[in-house]
């Protein structure tokens, strides 16, 4: 589960980091740009419910699968991709590693979830979760190195260097895939439906009930606040004094997810003290006064202010998850795909920020921030509240 939650982050963050040079030689330019932006928020919108369906009919095991052999699919049609310098076969490989990043990120998480205690279920997950960062660090540097010494794409004989690294990425998941299969997993990876009866009632019981409301909400918040601090890290970086590490050129992205990784180690730590929605709340009271003080400032403060930010929200996303999903049952698969859903939501509505025709200034974002802190903050306390009232029902009289 680690190595698979490390994969999906260096995967990710090098696709990422590489972008730039994809852009130049497919020419995502105009309606090429548009199609493979409006790609990602599809994907990202549409596919998880679908995703956690699928885990619900045919089990956790048989996702993670289907998953792996997305993600090698899009890594090995990258290479011809390049060779061809074909926009088509680009957006193929694109919707392939999307789908596989989707699938992924629906089974693995409601999967660590039943892999034991209810009581231990929200730093399970975080714990896991640790390993994305550690990925994503990887992928952004190895995108960073490869621009560094100019392998870039335009250029005749440079084109496949930025599609071999993802040759690696497909032959790591195959070998993971290869492991998935063959290792022992819990009885809860391979449980699933006979029918597709009852989803229905399950997603419209789910978004009936008032705690699971405010979880989606809190959970589009927790991306936008997210999402929104990467809008700062170049500027931030910058102001900190740090333009360069080694080969990887300009670093805003790295140096931001190095605090955010920082940030979500120290957050499962203390979650072996703490209760997570105590924690997640005490987050959220440090998050909320840096994002005011960034709002009243301006300039390099504001930006260095702001991707501060990562060490408390670092926990943010995967605790509301935990928190939300912990106990649900036979609804967890369909839940967790429901919290994706929102989670895509509240980063369509950043990116709807940065692209509307009236432009969204960087003050007026903040105070957006400022209320999602306090959406996230009211969705900890209800949580740390349900438990300690459940727990003085279940104390023997």
């Amino acid at each position: 589960m680690l190595c698979l939650t490390f994969l999906w982050g260096c995967g990710h963050y090098l696709f990422s980091s590489l972008t730039p040079e994809f852009k130049d030689h497919f020419s995502l330019n105009g309606w090429r740009g548009d199609v493979i932006a409006n790609i990602f928020d599809l994907f990202y919108f549409f596919l998880p419910v679908p995703a956690a369906i699928y885990a619900r009919q045919f089990g956790y095991k048989a996702a993670i699968l289907l998953s792996l052999g997305c993600l090698m699919a899009g890594s090995f049609t990258l290479y011809p991709a390049a060779e061809m310098a074909s926009f088509n076969t680009y957006a193929m490989a694109v919707s392939f590693l999307l789908a596989g990043w989707v699938v992924l990120e629906n089974a693995t998480n409601p999967l660590i979830l039943e892999m034991g205690p209810e009581k231990t279920a929200v730093r399970r997950l975080n714990l896991m979760q640790c390993f994305y960062p550690l990925g994503a660090i990887i992928g952004i540097g190895a995108g960073y190195w490869i621009q560094s010494w100019h392998l870039t794409l335009p250029h005749a004989g440079d084109a496949m260097a930025i599609a071999h690294p993802y040759i690696l990425v497909g032959g790591v998941g195959f070998i993971l895939a290869f492991a998935v299969e063959e290792i022992s997993f819990p009885v809860a990876a391979s449980a699933r439906c006979q029918s597709f009866k009852g989803i229905s009632g399950e997603i419209k019981s789910l978004l009936a009930n008032p705690g699971f409301q405010r979880a989606l909400t809190a959970q589009a918040c927790c991306i936008f606040m997210l999402g929104s601090i990467t809008g700062f890290a170049s500027e931030g970086a910058t102001a900190l004094g740090v333009t360069n590490v080694g080969h990887f050129g300009s670093n805003g992205l790295l140096i931001s997810m190095l605090l955010y990784g920082a940030g979500r180690i120290g957050g499962c730590l203390l979650m072996f003290r703490y209760r997570p929605a105590n924690l997640l709340a005490f987050a959220m009271v440090v998050a909320t006064p840096l994002v005011i003080a960034a709002s009243l400032c301006s300039g390099s403060t504001r930006a260095v202010l702001v991707l501060f930010l990562n060490l408390p929200l670092a926990i943010c996303w995967p605790t509301v998850i935990g928190l939300t999903l912990a106990g649900q049952g036979s609804r967890m698969k369909i839940a967790g795909g429901l919290l994706s859903t929102a989670g895509a939501a509240g980063g369509i509505a950043l990116g709807w920020t940065y692209e509307s025709p009236v432009a969204v200034p960087d003050g007026l974002r903040l105070v957006l921030m400022a209320l999602c802190s306090v959406v996230i903050t009211r969705f900890a306390l209800s949580c740390s509240t349900a438990k300690h009232l459940r727990q003085r029902r279940l104390r023997p009289q």
